[in-house]
């Protein structure tokens, strides 16, 4: 919220172009440490289950801020399921929900990590609360495409504009 605050000046007050850069800046934070731990995972005998396995021990890190179902759909999907966020929730309180984004871009680190050809998995990103979805969902899927994308809700909505700003 205080680098939203001291930046929106220099954006010539545009909430939205302000969101944006903080979403590219806050994004890249802490990137390599996750795709290095990603990567490690995927190079398992069940990646799908070491990913799931390392989601589930993250859960109290979390505490009653979050809320987080973890389900195993079927043997090749797992998803992760935010239905309380502190961080939308402060932001909201604040006036600003969609600077969640910010927080939503960081997020996404850890499933751009896999590696569908290492791996035989995918990550997408269908729903996030920052965007008014009723739960973020994180969903990890086998595949067999080696060059399966990783797809995202935030790049959806914010992408182009990312690029072009």
């Amino acid at each position: 919220m205080a680098a939203y605050e001291v930046l929106l000046p220099i954006f010539d007050d545009d909430g939205r172009r302000t969101t944006l850069f903080l979403q590219h800046v806050v994004g890249k934070l802490l990137r390599r440490p996750y795709e290095v731990a990603i990567e490690a995972l995927g190079e398992r005998d069940d990646p799908l289950d070491a990913i799931e396995k390392a989601c589930r021990k993250e859960a109290p890190m979390y505490g009653a801020y979050f809320a987080i179902a973890y389900e195993r759909q079927d043997a090749d999907t797992f998803e992760m399921r935010a239905e309380r966020c502190f961080f939308l929730d402060f932001f909201s309180r604040h006036g600003n929900p969609l600077l969640t984004t910010a927080l939503c871009a960081w997020d996404a680190n850890w499933m751009r990590a896999i590696d569908p050809a290492v791996s035989g998995l995918r990550a997408e990103r269908t729903s996030l609360m920052s965007l008014g979805d009723d739960a973020c969902r994180f969903r990890v899927i086998g595949t067999d495409d080696p060059l399966a994308l990783y797809s995202d809700k935030l790049d959806e909505q914010f992408g182009a504009e990312r690029e072009s700003g």
